[in-house]
């Protein structure tokens, strides 16, 4: 744990991810993940769960677009779900960027949000 009081835990926050990604037709594929982060809470350990479906398709060689639909999960908590969409960059072919909004769709999950991502491979 790094940072301030105020935006970091006291402890390690471990988190273990699948990811999954298949073509569907030539233009359109889905991506789907599923990850859990271990988080202390009360002196106690807890696990989130978040799954996702993601359908993406390209707009030409360099721009794609993406929707999709997140559910987050911690026990004894009612069950966050999300739904967001945007667009992807291809800087180079390692290095990829993305803008997205999404909001929430019942009570639990907040309001509406806006993201920039990264993802580079070597």
């Amino acid at each position: 744990p790094t940072g301030s009081d105020d935006f970091t835990a006291d402890d390690p926050n471990p988190t273990a991810t699948l990811a999954l990604g298949r073509p569907l037709t030539q233009r359109l594929s889905l991506a789907s993940q599923l990850s859990s982060t271990l988080f202390k809470a009360g002196g106690n350990w807890k696990a989130l769960w978040n799954a996702a479906a993601v359908l993406a398709a390209p707009i030409n060689a360099q721009v794609g677009a993406f929707a999709g639909l997140k559910v987050e999960q911690i026990p004894d908590v009612d069950a966050r779900l999300f739904i967001q969409a945007g667009v992807t960059y291809l800087v180079s072919d390692n290095f990829q960027l993305d803008l997205h909004a999404g909001t929430g769709l019942n009570d639990v999950s907040g309001d509406e949000f806006i993201g920039l991502g990264l993802a580079f491979r070597r």
